[in-house]
Formats: structure tokens, sequence, C-alpha cells
């Protein structure tokens, strides 16, 4: 009887993290919580709802920067996938502790996650996923100020992820960032457009949102000094010249 309450909890919760998500923007979650419920649902063996209630989890981890539970709670999805035998999640899984390392700037950690999560993309084969994995490895060479490099993995990525997707989305976020670093801002702009076409198509409000401030802010002030949001409220400072 706990266990099914369990499970039905961890998927009542996962449906309404996924129903806020989709009107606009992560439900502001407590967290800790909420991670105490997942890993419960862990030591019952409940693997499927694990992964569910994690996935469902992310955007609001990425949005409040919740290192902590972000990195328990995929931790415990990450097994949860692997015991449950569900590559496709374990890829996910994989590359969102990638998001992760990213955010803390832990650049060594992030690749390994993308390396791995790319490896089980490509098994799959998962081509939404393995886009995605690209532009991370990406972004992190643009973050090394290896631009060919990163030029080099994004082709791959939109070879990749096909016409449409949240693959080919990140690879022309980051597109649009390699471009503004070699300050050429009317290719920027092409990229965000495209953001902005791909995040419509997606029915991702929160993506798109971003895709319109950072095309707006190409538009009204390219090569400008400031602020430059990498991601979804995810800042970086760009110095003057």
């Amino acid at each position: 009887m706990l266990r099914a309450a369990t499970g039905r909890l961890c998927d009542h919760l996962s449906a309404r993290l996924a129903a806020a998500y989709r009107g606009g923007g992560p439900e502001r979650a407590a967290h800790p919580d909420l991670v105490r419920l997942l890993e419960r649902a862990h030591d019952l063996g409940l693997w499927a709802p694990v992964v569910r209630l994690a996935e469902a989890l992310t955007p609001s981890f990425e949005e409040q920067a919740d290192w902590g539970p972000w990195r328990e709670g995929h931790t415990r999805a990450l097994d949860a996938a692997r015991r449950a035998g569900d590559r496709r999640a374990e890829a996910r899984l994989r590359r969102s502790l990638g998001d992760l390392a990213w955010q803390r700037r832990g650049h060594t950690a992030a690749r390994a996650h993308y390396a791995a999560a790319l490896a089980l993309a490509r098994g799959v084969p998962d081509a939404e996923e393995t886009g995605r994995c690209l532009a991370g490895l990406a972004e992190l060479s643009l973050d090394a100020g290896g631009f060919t490099e990163a030029a080099r993995l994004l082709d791959l990525a939109l070879a990749a992820s096909g016409d449409g997707g949240r693959g080919r989305y990140e690879a022309r976020r980051v597109g649009a960032l390699l471009a503004l670093d070699r300050g050429r801002p009317e290719a920027a702009e092409r990229h965000f457009a495209e953001c902005l076409r791909l995040a419509a198509a997606l029915g991702e409000p929160r993506l798109e949102a971003y895709a319109r401030r950072c095309l707006a802010g190409v538009r009204d002030a390219p090569g400008s000094p400031g602020g430059l949001e990498l991601r979804p409220g995810v800042w970086r400072l760009r110095p003057a010249h």
C-alpha cells in the first residue's frame, strides 16, 4: 500500500510540475521535500516514478540554481534509470547533470557528463539528445575560447538534431553566442530568430521568452557592454572595450 501510494504521489506531482512549466514557467517547488519524496520512492524501487519526478523538477532546479537538491535528485534518478534499463532517460539525466556542472563552472565535470550522455544518446539512438549533448560540449569549448572547435561541434549538433526539436534549439542558441563572441551580431540575430521559431513550435514559453529577450538585445544594442544571458536566467558580464 505504501509503495503504491508513493508512486501515485510522485506521478501526481510530476504532472503538476509539467503543467506549470507548459503554462509559462517552472513552478516554485519545495525542492528539499520533493527530493526526500524522490529518495523514498527510490528506496521502494519505484524506478519510473523517480525518473519522471526528477525530470519534472529539472526546469525549477535550473531556474532557481538549486544545485544541492538538483545533484541529489538527479543522482538518485540516474541510478533508477540504470536499474530500469532506460537508456534514453539515463542520457537525459547525465546531460542534465552536465548542465548543473556547467552552471557551477565545473567545466571538467560538465565535459565528462556531456560525453557520457552523448555516448548513451548515440547508442539508443536519440537524435534530439545527441544534439543537446553536442551543443553542451560546444558551449564548453566556447567558454574556453575554442571558437573553431565550438563551430565544429555545432555543425555536428545541427546535423544530428534534424529540422526541429530541443537539440536544434540548443545548437542555435550556442551558435548565437559564438557569433556574438566573434563580433557578428547579424549572424547572432539569425540564430536567435530561429531559436524563437523553434521554441514556439516546441510549446516552450520559457525558451520562447529567452529567445525574445536575446533577439531584442542584439537588435537594440549589438556588441554593447553589460550582461549577456547565456541560458534562461544565467548571465555573463561582457567587458567594455
